[in-house]
């Protein structure tokens, strides 16, 4: 359970921030089973697409949320339970994000001063 709600709010908050190279190199797991990000450069200092794409303010087109097949492969079935716990755990995490969504825009706003 660790994994799949860290894998959920992961999920969620690379999504809303777009944050971009997410590879299995840059993600690491946890003797618990939570899911760690380890390399933020491309959002802290840099951007994929070279420098036209940093004075654009670094984000990339998304073609929306992407279940990776190693994913769906460790949640199993879309109707076996891992599967649906993630789902309902994106579904309830992206209805937060909309309810809050004028705090969290204020805080990013701050942090780009």
């Amino acid at each position: 359970l660790n994994f799949i709600w860290s894998m959920a709010a992961y999920s969620i908050v690379c999504y809303v921030l777009a944050i971009r190279d997410r590879h299995n190199g840059n993600i690491l797991i946890d003797d618990e089973g939570h899911i760690l990000h380890v390399d933020f450069g491309f959002m802290l200092c840099g951007a994929p697409g070279g420098k036209a794409l940093q004075k654009m303010g670094g984000f990339e087109h998304s073609e929306g949320f992407k279940l990776t097949q190693e994913l769906a492969e460790v949640l199993g079935p879309m109707d076996d339970k891992p599967f649906n716990v993630f789902r309902t755990a994106v579904r309830e995490g992206m209805l937060a994000v909309r309810h809050h969504a004028e705090e969290l825009l204020a805080l990013l706003q701050l942090s780009m001063l």
